[in-house]
């Protein structure tokens, strides 16, 4: 009983955000403790959370994070992590395993766990939506410094998105782009940032309704 009232209490306090952003477009960071967590339950309630939005006509548009889980792959490969100012230095063999992780593991893994408790989700690899340049840094001495494979988003493909969202489908996509060169980049997930015009935008470490953190 005590949790049904828990519930019902919590539903209360979220109706005057459910009335104001009914119809709104929310793009999401899907990263944090629970990205990376390997409690399966913790995912399911993200996925319940996304459902949840969908199912009082918010529009959530998914960016994931998986830089965990790219180290751990990198480390059965072979590679060590390398970072510059909190950004991973990424090459020929690393962004192929960026890829991989983030557009073919991840990617579909989000969708599989929205569908299943009752949601519609439609994965992207961000290549498919995202342009960008190359990134590169300044060192403390002014010196330029090559990342590599990483890059900044400068074009944001919307069509696709638009057409999910008009079909009630939450686009889920992973932060890779496509390169002015036509390769692949690693790129972060705060690239939701980039994205047009969202209502709201919110870093997603925990979905409390009545506790929106906005990031925009």
């Amino acid at each position: 009983m005590q949790d049904l009232i828990a519930k019902a209490t919590a539903l209360l306090e979220a109706l005057p955000y459910i009335q104001k952003f009914n119809g709104a477009t929310f793009v999401i960071k899907y990263g944090g403790s629970f990205m990376d967590s390997t409690d399966p339950n913790v995912r399911d309630g993200v996925a319940r959370d996304i459902v949840f939005l969908e199912a009082v006509e918010i529009n959530p548009v998914v960016v994931h994070g998986g830089g965990k889980a790219i180290s751990r792959a990198m480390e059965r490969a072979g590679l060590k992590a390398n970072f510059i100012q909190g950004q991973r230095v990424t090459d020929e063999a690393t962004v192929k395993i960026v890829d991989e992780v983030l557009s073919r593991e991840i990617n579909p893994e989000v969708v599989a766990k929205i569908n299943a408790r009752g949601g519609a989700a439609k994965g992207f690899a961000g290549s498919e939506i995202f342009r960008c340049r190359k990134a590169l840094l300044t060192g403390e001495k002014g010196e330029r410094l090559d990342l590599g494979y990483v890059g900044d988003v400068i074009e944001v493909n919307t069509a696709p998105l638009l057409e999910c969202i008009s079909q009630g489908i939450t686009p889920v996509i992973s932060p890779t782009a496509r390169g002015e060169d036509g390769k692949i980049y690693n790129c972060n997930a705060d690239v939701a940032a980039a994205l047009p015009k969202p209502t709201f935008a919110f870093q997603f470490d925990f979905l409390d309704l009545a506790k929106f953190k906005d990031v925009s």
